[in-house]
């Protein structure tokens, strides 16, 4: 039996590219949204994102802990109160690996369902 995730097209991500979102980003948005835009590369066309891209644990782990060290630099230039959980914004809004197909290789992603803006003509 095929699951839905295992009928669905994956995407390899470029390590370059994942390190150039980490390299630029300002923000804990910033870093996540240019992570699902590698995964959905139309990204302005999406209107809702209908669950998570899926990876395996390796990928999810080395993710994470590129949101960690980064949150943790930002905490270091903000004053205690205003600082953030390390890696919050990857728990609550990354990638998922429930339902990950146990042949999904490193850096594979499995896109979720998106809703897709309606176009006015």
């Amino acid at each position: 039996m095929i699951t839905e995730c295992e009928a669905q097209v994956r995407i390899k991500l470029d390590h370059n590219a994942v390190r150039e979102i980490f390299d630029t980003a300002t923000s804990q948005g910033q870093y996540l949204i240019g992570l699902y835009k590698l995964v959905f590369p139309e990204w302005d066309r999406i209107e809702k994102v209908d669950g998570w891209p899926v990876c395996n644990k390796a990928t999810w782990t080395a993710i994470c802990k590129a949101c960690q060290d980064f949150d943790a630099k930002l905490n270091k230039e903000r004053d205690w109160n205003k600082q953030m959980m390390v890696g919050g914004a990857w728990l609550n809004n990354g990638f998922s690996v429930l339902g990950a197909p146990a042949d999904l290789m490193d850096w594979e992603v499995i896109p979720c369902h998106v809703i897709v803006k309606a176009e006015c003509t």
